[in-house]
Parts: C-alpha cells; sequence; structure tokens
C-alpha cells in the first residue's frame, strides 16, 4: 500500500523558497559574461538575447571539486547548464600594440532545463581585456555541429575611461 504524503500549500511554499536559498548560497559565481551579441549558425538572434538577459557563466558549487558552466535566458528562467572537463588555457601577454588574451577551450556536459535535453559540446572561451574592462567572445559547438557563438563583456569589468 502506497503512503500519500501531502503538505498544506503553506508548507510547499516554506520548503520550497528554503530549499531555494539554500541552492543559492551553495552557488559561487566564478565570472559572468554578460551577452550583446549572438549568432546561431550566423543568423543574428541578439535583439532576443539582450531582451531575455541572457549570460553565461563560470560557477562553482561549495564542497565540489567540478567547475561548471551555464548559459542562462534570466527573463525565460531556462538555462543550459552543466560541468566543464579537459580545460586547456593560453595567454598571450598584451604589447604595445596588442590586447591580453587569454583562450580557455573545454568540453561541457549540459543538459537543458526546458527539454532535459542532455549531450556534450566544444567550447571556446576568448577573453580580451581592453583598457575599457574586459571583452569575451564565447564559441559553443554541440554534438549537432550547430555554431553558437557569444560577444559581449565580462560582468564588473568595465571601467571609467575619464580616470
Amino acid at each position: 500500500m502506497k503512503k500519500v504524503l501531502t503538505l498544506s500549500v503553506a508548507s510547499t511554499l516554506i520548503l520550497l523558497c528554503f530549499t531555494l536559498k539554500s541552492l543559492a548560497q551553495e552557488t559561487q559565481i566564478q565570472a559572468k559574461f554578460i551577452i550583446q551579441d549572438f549568432r546561431f549558425n550566423k543568423q543574428d538572434y541578439t535583439e532576443q538575447v539582450i531582451k531575455d538577459k541572457a549570460y553565461l557563466a563560470i560557477y562553482t558549487v561549495e564542497g565540489d571539486k567540478e567547475v561548471y558552466f551555464a548559459n542562462v535566458l534570466t527573463k525565460a528562467n531556462t538555462q543550459s547548464y552543466g560541468n566543464i572537463f579537459d580545460l586547456k588555457g593560453k595567454t598571450v601577454e598584451a604589447t604595445d600594440s596588442t590586447y591580453k588574451i587569454e583562450t580557455y577551450t573545454f568540453k561541457w556536459s549540459y543538459v537543458n532545463d526546458y527539454d532535459n535535453k542532455k549531450g556534450t559540446s566544444s567550447v571556446t572561451l576568448t577573453k580580451i581585456t581592453k583598457d575599457a574592462g574586459i571583452a569575451f567572445e564565447c564559441k559553443i559547438i554541440p554534438e549537432n555541429l550547430d555554431v553558437l557563438i557569444y560577444k559581449g563583456y565580462m560582468e564588473g569589468s568595465l571601467k571609467s575611461l575619464e580616470d
């Protein structure tokens, strides 16, 4: 015989709020990239991602040694997320005529929370340190070989040029 546990609406809401608060405390965003340009197979979807306040994030979870990556659509309240592996990095220091460029390549084992699709993508994330802040370009190629290219800036990196 199955036992069914029922909670009152108030109890359910309290439990949900507690769970969400606990999850929020455990996640530490290490870098957040604000998207200002998005191309999917060379087609421009910039307006849509700007309206949706989309961003990319690299984050960790307290007590976990994994590093995670997420593609978040804030207004739609959806995301693709998962751990990264096979991380490789390369830095080219700034010169008198070039900016500092950091390039990271990795595999991303993702799941979409909106359709539960899972897969693995190849990702190249490039950070360009300019006078005004850190610009980025991120190319994501999933297993179906679509090409997603995001451009924008790293949150918290913009500087006033008047200083």
